[in-house]
């Protein structure tokens, strides 16, 4: 689903879909508009045909993931299946406004310095501190 307030497809990984709750799960995700990845350990035959499924309804808004949810050091094969699915698509960048010069970084560092040397004339007696 394209969201046009937000400007990005919505995505919903769901793990076990494949079969049972989580096919259930993932067919009512992409009814509700979401672009499905079907995660499946052992079950690809399922994930596929219910990815086929959803795309024949829908085109490219399906995709069947394979992971062994339980050995950690696998689990950057996963995130690598799914980077392409989890694209952003470029937003055009907000026209930032203009900063006074009067707010730039070297106006505002030397701010307590001008700030100061315009109550010289009151601080006389403080010049001996001032330069120790």
């Amino acid at each position: 689903m394209y969201d046009e307030g937000v400007g990005m497809t919505k995505v919903a990984l769901v793990t076990g879909a494949a079969r049972r709750i989580g096919a259930a799960i993932a067919r009512r995700m992409h009814a509700d508009g979401y672009r499905v990845l079907i995660h499946y350990g052992q079950s690809r035959s399922d994930a596929t045909a219910l990815a086929a499924t959803l795309n024949a309804l829908r085109a490219d808004s399906a995709d069947a993931v394979q992971a062994d949810l339980a050995d950690f050091d696998r689990l950057p094969e996963l995130i690598a299946q799914l980077r392409p699915a989890l694209v952003i698509p470029p937003q055009p960048r907000a026209k930032l406004p203009s900063v006074p010069a009067a707010f730039s970084p070297a106006a505002l560092s030397s701010a307590p310095f001008s700030s100061n040397s315009a109550y010289a004339p009151e601080r006389e007696g403080l010049d001996t501190y001032a330069r120790e």
